[in-house]
């Protein structure tokens, strides 16, 4: 369910300050967080977003390494992935989604205390959940599911997807395309069903429902009117 690229890059230049991202980019990165931060300003604006840098790919990549351990940059490394082209680096998006659910799954594994996340963790995970595609890593997401640490934040990323899958697939619509955008929006009735079942955690049941009863109605709507182009999804 990849959308087109609705707003441009913008911001994209060479980094300012060489000097900076080498810092960015040593192993391992010998500042604390904020001044991470402050290297991350000195290479890209601080708005700089839908970026298709590799420098600064390599740079939130390198941030990273320490999610969940005490060299952890939560902050930085959260800016630098939120600066970044989800969809131009979709395989890199699904990649660290992958890594943080292998530490999160093997803590919940291996230790008795509980996982304790910076915002900025928190706030990296739920960016990423919502940037990749929910047909092509599904079985990757519904991991997300199972991560204690987040808690009722679970049920948030459930409540988000039906408006955020409408707006991408708005287009779809407007185009003509809606048998397109009922089988997309099949793809996340599917995925949001799994954590409808009568087992689990109530707030992620109740989310899963309400919003897998939403997609339905969208669907319904698109099918009974699959040839007009003035359909609109609410």
């Amino acid at each position: 369910m990849n959308a087109p690229l609705m707003s441009p890059v913008i911001n994209e230049a060479d980094p300012l300050d060489q000097d900076a991202l080498a810092v960015l980019l040593a192993s391992p990165i010998h500042v604390d967080d904020n001044n991470a931060l402050d290297l991350l300003y000195a290479c890209w604006p601080r708005n700089t977003r839908l970026s298709q840098d590799d420098r600064l790919l390599s740079v939130a990549q390198n941030l990273s390494i320490g999610f969940g351990l005490p060299a952890r940059l939560p902050m930085a490394s959260s800016k630098a992935w939120r600066m970044l082209d989800p969809q131009y680096f979709a395989l890199e998006f699904a990649d660290q989604m992958r890594e943080i659910t292998l530490f999160i799954r093997d803590w919940q594994e291996t230790h008795s205390e509980f996982l304790i996340l910076e915002f900025g963790e928190i706030d990296l995970i739920e960016f990423l959940f919502e940037s990749l595609d929910i047909g092509t890593h599904a079985e990757l997401l519904a991991t997300v599911m199972t991560f204690k640490v987040l808690s009722l934040r679970r049920a948030g990323l459930l409540r988000r997807i039906p408006p955020r899958v409408e707006r991408q697939f708005a287009h779809l619509v407007e185009s003509g395309r809606a048998d397109l955008a009922i089988g997309e929006l099949g793809r996340v009735k599917d995925f949001l069903d799994r954590f409808a079942g009568p087992e689990g955690f109530a707030p992620i049941i109740d989310a899963a429902k309400t919003g897998a009863a939403r997609i339905e109605k969208d669907m319904e709507v698109l099918k009974s009117a699959a040839d007009s182009t003035d359909i609109v999804m609410e």
